[in-house]
């Protein structure tokens, strides 16, 4: 975890009570460790005997009767990770509460090299034809996207790896990977590929020049995409594990 990085906590004694305590704001202030506090802690009424604790990764105002909003962004990759988590059966009482998260979105990792084999760096990279708004239902961590497939979201890179999050879906016709790289466009088409759940997809490209018939209309050079050399990942590093201290 980073310092600053924010979560919202939920707490219920069974779900046909609904919420005890809704997004309640906790934060990491160190950064080097997974613990994280609040100004306003969560404390337990002394009626239950067990709880059920859950939290969203990055905390969000937007939350409607345990239903969190969010929107993708061009910004920041780190708040583009909704994460999930949820913990039950938790003794009434229990101060220092372990939080297990999970990805809930989708990673696209694009490794670019010339024809060479050198990694490109400064590429810039988008992926159209997105869903970019959605929901996240607390109570049983499912997402819903909630537009349509208008959005382009641009991919974040360094060394020639560059990575997206997005919304998992079952795959869109006429998707496709955006690359502008040393003055040339190329089109890297993904419309077959669905995108699961907390899944990260390595996509590994090289840019060379366009061969007789491979330029489309606009300059845009035609990268055929080779179903046998991507591969798919469950997506399980970054942040995972964190603990909220209650009272």
């Amino acid at each position: 975890w980073e310092a600053g990085d924010e979560i919202g906590v939920y707490m219920q004694a069974d779900a046909a009570s609904g919420y005890q305590k809704i997004n309640v704001k906790y934060a990491n202030s160190n950064g080097d460790v997974n613990t994280f506090t609040s100004e306003s802690p969560i404390e337990y009424s002394g009626n239950e005997s067990t709880v059920s604790f859950m939290a969203v990764y990055p905390f969000s105002s937007l939350v409607t009767d345990g239903t969190y909003e969010f929107t993708l962004g061009n910004t920041s990759l780190s708040q583009n990770d909704i994460m999930y988590a949820s913990t039950t059966s938790v003794a009434a009482g229990t101060q220092n509460v372990t939080l297990n998260f999970q990805h809930k979105l989708t990673k696209i990792v694009l490794q670019l090299n010339d024809e060479d084999g050198n990694p490109v760096t400064g590429a810039t990279i988008s992926i159209n034809k997105q869903r970019a708004s959605g929901t996240l239902d607390v109570a049983t961590g499912t997402i819903t996207a909630t537009d349509d497939y208008t959005s382009t979201l641009q991919f974040a890179g360094s060394e020639g790896t560059y990575e997206a999050i997005v919304i998992p879906d079952e795959g869109h016709e006429g998707r496709s990977v955006l690359i502008e790289a040393n003055g040339k466009k190329y089109s890297y088409p993904v419309g077959d590929i669905a995108f699961s759940e907390a899944t990260k997809y390595t996509f590994p490209v090289s840019l060379r020049p366009a061969e007789p018939g491979e330029e489309e209309e606009g300059g845009e050079t035609l990268i055929k995409l080779d179903a046998g050399k991507f591969s798919i990942d469950d997506w399980t590093e970054g942040k995972t594990i964190g603990w909220i201290i209650s009272t």
